[in-house]
């Protein structure tokens, strides 16, 4: 039944290509654990950072976007607090990260589109929930930055 339905809202309208962050917002632990180890470890730090890279692309809702990385997956809002005219400019995001489909944690911020680039800061609160050990007992939380190249068109922008 899921799958009808997603068929039916993708057959709306285009999924299309936004971008790739190479700093990942839904991976922060990669900036905050990760980069600190590169003089020991730089092998680890260098693998820790392609399981970061993720595509964005449009979903046919306006300003909702699906990110992919071989470390998580997302599923993020962005609504306009300062618009350009062409239609980059400030915009607030709330999202939702998961691990294989595992919801384990949530995020907010803002982000700035400009030329072809978008940076995003905010924070995120993430469990160590697995589905292993599905518990959202335990939380951190943990400031947030996201660097993406790309096309950049702002929601809603053709």
């Amino acid at each position: 039944m899921l799958a009808v339905l997603s068929a039916g809202v993708l057959a709306q309208a285009p999924v299309r290509f936004d971008r790739i962050d190479v700093l990942n917002e839904e991976a922060p632990s990669f900036l905050h654990y990760d980069v600190t180890t590169t003089g020991v470890y730089p092998a680890g730090t260098a693998l820790r950072f392609v399981e970061q890279l993720k595509v964005v692309v449009t979903l046919p809702a306006e300003g909702l976007y699906l990110g992919a990385s071989l470390r998580s997956q997302s599923l993020t809002y962005e609504g306009a607090l300062l618009r350009t005219g062409d239609g980059r400019g400030l915009f607030w995001s709330a999202g939702l990260a998961t691990r294989l489909l595992m919801p384990y944690a949530a995020q907010a911020g803002i982000a700035w589109r400009f030329g072809f680039m978008r940076l995003g800061i905010g924070v995120q609160a993430a469990s160590g929930a697995t589905w292993a050990r599905p518990a959202w007992s335990e939380w951190q939380v943990l400031p947030t930055i996201g660097l993406g190249f790309g096309p950049n068109l702002a929601p809603g922008m053709p």
